[in-house]
């Protein structure tokens, strides 16, 4: 597992960079390639937001909404 300095604002990172990208980047494949960076970002951060809210959720009901479940 990657360090917590690093892991975490990968998201952020991903983001940015797409900004930076799609908004420098003149070529149609820059641009593209920024929204792609930029959707990334979102769907990560989505994607951890939803999972540490159900582990939340999983914490408070002793684990029984099947979080980590197999």
């Amino acid at each position: 597992m990657w360090p917590d300095w690093i892991y975490e604002p990968l998201p952020y990172l991903y983001s940015l960079s797409g900004i930076v990208a799609a908004w420098q980047l003149d070529a149609t494949l820059g641009r593209v390639s920024g929204v792609l960076l930029v959707s990334a970002g979102v769907v990560i951060w989505l994607m951890r937001y939803q999972y540490r809210k159900a582990l939340r959720g999983a914490s408070r009901n002793g684990g029984r909404n099947g979080v980590g479940a197999r």
